[in-house]
């Protein structure tokens, strides 16, 4: 049963009420973290799913310190940006807490950023301290030094001359006394202050930076499904570094939930995700889709191999009903959760999955939502698809260094344009469509992608699939699909082609072709790159059409 009420008169959809964080608005993410941790000292906070390794509560709440000191040394203030750009492991955690703690905005970067992708966001951030792995330090360097930056590195993993070291400030001193005397007069922030610098998905364009004040992630304490799930004692993972949301809400999962996060330097793969999933009995797992269908479609899963797990949340991407029920057959003791929000804008909408219920559910606590037909204007009603435009009460401050495509986001009423189509049904529930940017035109027909998707998913061989459209100087997209066939199966164009034919309307059919691909390209996130997949199918397009001339 939805949660979300429907006005018919202001045709305005509206979530339960949402009575905000618990922290007075002065208090730094960071100093609530630590409190938590201070609260419950024992208990283990993290561990290496790479060798073994724990840290407790007490052990992240003393390095986060002594690392929050020697910064503060090292001429690290209020404000300073602090970049961190890593592989999961025990010191980054407390690296980014003492960023936190010190009211010093946290960026991250992910290791697998080229180098122009790093260029652009180190140019945004200007950051004053960069943490890194060790095999990170050439790239940044040239970055560094081809932006005419004054950024310090500071080191995980191997020591490297004429740079500072994670050890240099956990070794540093400070006595308990300074500590006790430090820690009552503790940086305040208000508003307006910035906790973390997120980065947009990427999958069209390099990323914008995404400004969240402190306030903003402890108000969703109260509120995320993903939250309201986890008991103490409950082991948590994800995936993704800081770059990505997921980190935040695992990170706060462990510390205000009494869970242990599980954390590791290794990128998904199936078999090393069920071997985490058996060996430390995980609890929770939050996930973008694209790696769960590579894990459904893997020869050695097993119903079983996810028998430990309560919730596994998808977030990230749009997620079919036959993915979502596909998941939840494999859950014997678990629950499917949809997430479904934006880097900009947090949880907009969630749906505990049931069988039957496609949708991503109900609208979040503190969320209102309207439906707005893109040419007009004009609010529109039950089940009439327009564009979705929420507020959220948990939303964004606005891009880095970048006010007009903010502004862009929001319209005279306050109302963040999401750029998703969809609708609500008659039960409340939303339902999402596509993206704005993905939808192809075929003639005068408007195609969402995913209602292809959907079909070709269904065909046993198919892994993984991304539909695009091959730009038509007369027809403006000719729909082409790019494949990833499950291992050890085989299937034609011509089967594609020819199910897709049967169950759509002629405008939907593949005319840019069916194109087959040992992987595709994906953000650090986890979402399909589909700029890039779209330029290599018009390549391919191209070069068949050339040959067949």
């Amino acid at each position: 049963m939805s949660r979300t009420i429907y006005d018919s008169t202001t045709k305005v959809w509206s979530g339960p009420e949402n009575f905000g964080s618990v922290y007075h608005p002065s208090v730094s993410m960071g100093r609530a973290i630590l409190l938590a941790l201070k609260m419950d000292p024992d208990r283990t906070h993290q561990i290496s799913a790479d060798d073994d390794t724990r840290m407790t509560n007490r052990e992240v709440y003393e390095a986060t310190l002594k690392i929050a000191w020697n910064l503060q040394k090292r001429g690290c203030s209020k404000g300073d940006v602090i970049g961190i750009m890593a592989l999961n492991s025990h010191h980054v955690t407390t690296a980014v807490l003492a960023g936190l703690y010190l009211a010093a905005p946290v960026n991250g970067l992910d290791p697998d950023f080229s180098e122009s992708e790093i260029s652009h966001m180190l140019n945004l951030a200007q950051p004053k301290f960069i943490f890194c792995d060790d095999t990170e330090v050439d790239i940044l360097m040239k970055v560094v030094s081809d932006l005419k930056l004054a950024t310090k590195l500071i080191l995980f993993g191997e020591k490297v001359d004429k740079f500072w070291h994670i050890d240099d400030l956990l070794d540093g001193d400070i006595t308990s006394s300074e500590i006790k005397y430090w820690i009552s007069c503790p940086p305040k922030v208000n508003e307006n202050d910035i906790s973390v610098i997120l980065c947009s998905s990427g999958t069209t364009g390099l990323s914008k930076g995404i400004l969240y004040a402190h306030d903003t992630f402890l108000k969703s304490l109260m509120f995320l499904s993903f939250f309201q799930f986890i008991e103490r004692g409950n082991t948590i993972l994800s995936y993704s570094t800081i770059y990505w949301p997921a980190y935040i809400f695992t990170l706060l999962g462990a510390t205000f939930h009494g869970a242990t996060k599980i954390i590791t330097k290794d990128r998904f793969t199936p078999e090393g995700f069920i071997r985490i999933v058996q060996k430390y009995q995980l609890s929770a797992f939050i996930s973008a889709p694209g790696c769960v269908a590579l894990l459904l479609k893997h020869p050695d899963f097993q119903r079983q191999s996810l028998a430990p797990l309560k919730t596994f949340t998808l977030i990230g991407s749009t997620v079919s009903a036959d993915l979502a029920s596909s998941v939840q057959d494999n859950l014997p003791n678990g629950k499917v959760i949809i997430m479904y929000g934006m880097n900009e804008l947090g949880s907009i909408a969630t749906n505990v999955f049931e069988p039957g219920n496609a949708t991503v559910g109900s609208l979040s606590e503190g969320v209102t939502a309207i439906i707005v037909n893109d040419e007009t204007g004009q609010r529109l009603g039950v089940g009439e698809e327009g564009e979705i435009c929420v507020k959220t009460g948990h939303e964004m401050i606005g891009y880095l260094q970048n006010e007009e495509a903010t502004l862009e986001l929001i319209d005279k009423d306050g109302w963040y344009h999401s750029g998703d189509v969809g609708y609500f049904d008659q039960d409340g529930f939303l339902n999402h469509l596509s993206r704005k940017k993905d939808c192809l035109k075929y003639k005068h027909y408007n195609i969402a992608p995913g209602d292809i998707e959907q079909i070709i998913e269904k065909h046993p061989a198919v892994a993984q699939v991304v539909v695009v459209g091959v730009p038509d100087p007369i027809f403006v997209d000719l729909p082409a699909a790019a494949i990833v066939k499950k291992a050890g199966c085989n299937v034609t164009e011509e089967e594609i082609i020819k199910l897709v034919e049967d169950n759509v309307m002629d405008a939907k059919r593949l005319r840019g072709g069916v194109y087959f691909m040992d992987s595709l390209p994906i953000t650090p996130s986890g979402k399909i790159r589909k700029l890039n997949v779209k330029n290599v199918v018009t390549k391919l397009y191209n070069a068949k059409k050339s040959i067949s001339a």
